[in-house]
């Protein structure tokens, strides 16, 4: 794991937390699993800018959110 992934993850995680959505809930919206979702947000996966994208428009932000300083 390295330091991006963790934060990633951890945005992630929060974004979902604050909007109230399970990983279900996320994956049906994202079109993503719920298992893949779970790997990002512990940092143990790294996803693809298209992935990405797909969560980045779930949420109504940009991909950028998911990268530097802290909203």
């Amino acid at each position: 794991m390295t330091a991006i992934e963790i934060e990633l993850g951890e945005r992630l995680r929060k974004l979902r937390s604050d909007r109230r959505l399970s990983l279900r809930d996320l994956a049906t919206h994202s079109g993503l699993t719920a298992s893949f979702i779970s790997q990002v947000e512990r940092g143990r996966a790294s996803p693809s800018i298209t992935s990405l994208a797909r969560l980045a428009e779930t949420f109504g932000v940009s991909v950028g959110q998911f990268f530097g300083p802290a909203p």
